[in-house]
């Protein structure tokens, strides 16, 4: 987990396409002596986006955070062919790396609050430790859907904020399930019964 999946990939063996492209990985398997990664972080997104119903074409999304999980959103956003992303964090230099093209712009992180978007992801670490929110209600209320990776017992504020405007809210337990869901797949090479374990999310 952060802060290790980027880290960790140079001690794998065998990396899959994903985590090479992401240089992130959150999955490890022990196979003959070697360690072969994973990136299950790209399939729960992406699974969420399609179940969702997320346009491609119309939707404003902004993209919170430049770690391994903004990394890994960034390729699932760049996959899906979305047209309008807007990519902020507190550290610009840390996008030089990313491979990135006409569709995605990256803005100031004193802009994000006066971007109008209506897809928020939420990829840092603030909700994590705390109940503090990455923008401010203004553009909170602008958003149809709230993606919040980070996973906090009690609810914090983006939670409390979506539920208080009637926003779409995602919660990073239900991306935790999906990526378990991978996870149990590659460990067992079987496919697990997500009904009986969704009521538990």
């Amino acid at each position: 987990s952060m802060p290790l999946k980027q880290k960790l990939t140079k001690y794998i063996h065998n990396l899959d396409k994903i985590s090479k492209v992401t240089g992130s990985v959150n999955t490890i398997l022990k196979k003959k002596n070697k360690l072969y990664g994973f990136n299950t972080d790209y399939y729960a997104l992406k699974r969420l986006i399609k179940e969702k119903k997320i346009n491609y074409l119309n939707s404003r999304v902004i993209l919170l955070g430049n770690g391994g999980v903004a990394k890994t959103s960034f390729q699932v956003l760049k996959d899906l062919k979305f047209k309008h992303v807007f990519l902020s964090s507190r550290n610009k230099t840390k996008y030089k790396n990313w491979n990135l093209n006409k569709n995605f712009k990256i803005i100031n992180w004193s802009q994000k609050n006066k971007t109008k978007t209506n897809v928020l992801i939420n990829a840092t670490s603030i909700g994590m430790r705390s109940k503090k929110s990455p923008i401010s209600d203004s553009a909170i209320i602008n958003n149809n859907i709230i993606i919040d990776f980070p996973i906090n017992p009690q609810k914090n504020s983006l939670e409390i904020k979506s539920k208080k405007f009637k926003i779409d809210y995602v919660s990073g337990y239900l991306l935790s399930f999906y990526q378990g869901i991978k996870q149990f797949n590659i460990y067992t090479g079987k496919l697990i019964n997500e009904k009986k374990l969704k009521k538990y999310i």
